[in-house]
């Protein structure tokens, strides 16, 4: 996809983004070409850690003119929008508007079976209320999907957990992060980790003034 960031950079952009109240919508692509299937049991593992983030919108992947893609091998087999058909008159050309992977409908029909849990799971999500995961003194209330938890946490647990508002670059995992990343509490990403706990505060502030929350 020749995307530049990373899934630590996009779950930090949607914890934050809860925090400031600020609405964060996205999508979750598939049928990307060249895909591997086992991506999407991946990604389905990293989705129920974050249901209380605003859920994405799927979309199939599709191509526009001007596009990277368009000028590729992989435009070979390519048609209109269906939904076009329907809006356009019969002397627009369609195919100078968008087009959509045709290869694409039989690999997501050798793909379907991994698809459609990601998609059922959105779903699911996409139709759930109350869901969260809070701090409330020592305890850790997890109401997210298919999750209805308390999970009592340590001092220094605590404090690691506040330490990881912002992702940290850790190289020995200790026993109170494993501890962490056992319960779903923290998301790793190249041995970077942060909290996917509903920050208390602006740990912004925090890195600032160089502020180091006690024990780590």
């Amino acid at each position: 996809m020749r995307k530049l960031h990373t899934p630590m950079q996009s779950i930090s952009t949607l914890k934050w983004s809860k925090f400031y109240k600020i609405p964060a919508y996205w999508n979750l692509l598939y049928c990307v070409p060249y895909e591997e299937s086992h991506w999407y049991a991946e990604t389905l593992e990293i989705l129920q850690k974050i249901t209380h983030f605003n859920s994405p919108t799927p979309f199939r992947i599709a191509i526009y003119n001007n596009a990277p893609y368009y000028n590729e091998k992989l435009v070979e087999g390519i048609m209109p929008f269906d939904w076009m058909n329907t809006i356009f008159p019969d002397y627009i050309d369609l195919y100078k508007i968008g087009k959509e992977f045709a290869y694409l409908q039989h690999k997501y029909v050798a793909n379907s079976r991994y698809v459609e849990p990601v998609l059922n799971f959105i779903y699911d999500w996409c139709n759930a209320s109350d869901l969260s995961l809070r701090q409330d003194g020592s305890k850790i209330i997890d109401n997210r999907l298919g999750h209805d938890y308390v999970i009592e946490l340590s001092t220094p647990q605590q404090s690691l957990l506040r330490y990881l508002d912002v992702p940290r670059k850790i190289e020995n995992i200790c026993e109170d992060l494993k501890f962490l990343l056992d319960a779903n509490l923290v998301f790793e990403f190249n041995q970077t980790y942060t909290s996917l706990v509903d920050p208390l505060d602006d740990a912004m502030i925090f890195e600032k003034l160089n502020i180091i929350p006690a024990l780590y």
